[in-house]
C-alpha cells in the first residue's frame, strides 16, 4: 500500500479518537502502523506516534496491559529518534508511568 493511504487512515483514526470511538480508531491507528511499518525504517517517529495514539485509545477502553505495551514500543522508537533533551520524549516516558500507575 502507498505511504499516503497510512495518512489517511491516521486522519480518520484522529478524527474517530476525538468523538470518543475509540474502537474505530484503533482499527484505523492499526491500519496506519501496518502500512508505515512496511514503507519506513524501524525507527522512525512516525511509528512512536501511532503507536502512543494507539496506546491511549486502549487505555479508554480499559485495556491497559496492551497500552503499557505501545506507549513501551513508542517510548523506544522516540529513544532512538529523537534528540537525548527533546522534550516529546519526556512526554513518552510519562504515558508509561501513568499506565504504570493505574495497574
Amino acid at each position: 500500500m502507498h505511504p499516503n493511504r497510512a495518512r489517511t487512515h491516521n486522519s480518520i483514526a484522529v478524527l474517530s479518537a476525538e468523538n470518543g470511538d475509540y474502537t474505530t480508531a484503533l482499527t484505523f491507528f492499526k491500519n496506519a502502523l501496518i502500512i508505515q511499518e512496511r514503507s519506513l525504517p524501524p525507527y522512525h517517529i512516525e511509528l512512536a506516534i501511532i503507536n502512543s495514539n494507539m496506546s491511549k485509545c486502549l487505555t479508554f477502553l480499559g485495556r491497559m496491559n496492551d497500552a503499557l505495551k505501545h506507549a513501551r514500543k513508542a517510548f523506544d522508537i522516540a529513544r532512538r529518534t529523537l534528540p537525548e533533551h527533546h522534550p516529546d520524549l519526556e512526554e513518552f516516558e510519562n504515558n508509561i508511568l501513568q499506565l504504570v500507575d493505574r495497574l
